[in-house]
């Protein structure tokens, strides 16, 4: 088994580990946004430095952003496998993608705000991407798969997992 830890290391955003099993699957553990500072949302979190389509499953530890926030984009960039949490991660993280995506939408507004040129408004012609959109989301939930605490569950295979809990994680 190799485990690659691609964030939350050296920092506390942006969650995100491969575990890459004997048998060949790959298992991504979280997919959360991270924040930089004095860098942008969208350029620190658009790319993945795998590519999506090559992740057969996802399991989500808990429904904080910095943990979730960015499995919308994994599924917008073609992870199609399921996302495994407890029935209550699944119901936080929709509302806390739903906010991330608000505060995307009003960041990308202001940044396509009026600027004062003489006496004149010009808009600005930049164009603005976002990580994903409200369809991502959707998308996102409909491959989500819940699993209770304290159940065994075997997937892609021969793998295990448990949910346990264990506070913040």
């Amino acid at each position: 088994m190799k485990l690659t830890c691609w964030g939350a290391a050296g920092t506390v955003t942006g969650s995100m580990h491969l575990v890459e099993t004997e048998s060949g699957k790959k298992i991504l553990i979280d997919c959360g946004i991270h924040y930089e500072k004095n860098k942008d949302l969208i350029d620190s979190n658009l790319d993945f430095p795998f590519n999506p389509k090559s992740i057969d499953a996802v399991i989500l530890t808990h429904a904080h952003i910095d943990h979730s926030g960015n499995l919308p984009n994994l599924v917008r960039q073609g992870f199609s496998g399921p996302i495994y949490c407890t029935p209550a991660t699944k119901e936080l993280t929709y509302h806390l993608l739903e906010d991330s995506l608000n505060i995307q939408i009003h960041s990308a507004e202001k940044k396509a705000e009026f600027k004062k040129v003489g006496k004149k408004k010009k808009t600005q012609s930049k164009s603005v991407t976002l990580l994903y959109h409200f369809k991502h989301i959707k998308q996102t939930f409909e491959q989500i798969v819940t699993v209770d605490y304290n159940q065994a569950k075997t997937f892609l295979g021969s793998n295990e997992f448990e949910f346990y809990n264990s506070g913040h994680i």
